[in-house]
C-alpha cells in the first residue's frame, strides 16, 4: 500500500504530464483521483484541488482545535492523515 506522500506524490506528476487529467481534477477531483488509481472518496469529505502559480503559493494547516470527537477521529494526524483509513481505496 503507497504511504499519503507518495500517493499524492503520484497525483502530482500525473497532473504534471498529462493535460487531460490535470483538467479533470481541476473540474471534479474526486471522479479524476477514482478513474487514475482507483480511490473512492466519501460524499462527506470534499477535495479541493489549487494550481500554484508564480505569484501564488499555498500552505495548508491542520483543522482547528474546535471540532467533534468524530470529526477529529477522520482528521487524525492532518488534514487527510492516512488517506487509506479515510478514503477506502479500491488507494489514495
Amino acid at each position: 500500500m503507497q504511504t499519503e506522500n507518495e500517493m499524492r506524490a503520484q497525483v502530482v506528476e500525473m497532473a504534471a504530464a498529462d493535460d487531460g487529467f490535470r483538467a479533470q481534477l481541476m473540474a471534479d477531483p474526486k471522479a479524476a483521483l477514482q478513474d487514475a488509481i482507483g480511490v473512492s472518496i466519501p460524499d462527506g469529505i470534499r477535495v479541493e484541488v489549487h494550481e500554484e502559480g508564480s505569484n501564488v503559493a499555498h500552505l495548508v494547516i491542520p483543522p482547528s482545535a474546535g471540532l467533534s470527537e468524530g470529526e477529529l477521529e477522520q482528521v487524525q494526524g492532518g488534514l487527510f492523515g492516512d488517506l487509506a483509513a479515510i478514503w477506502r481505496v479500491q488507494d489514495w
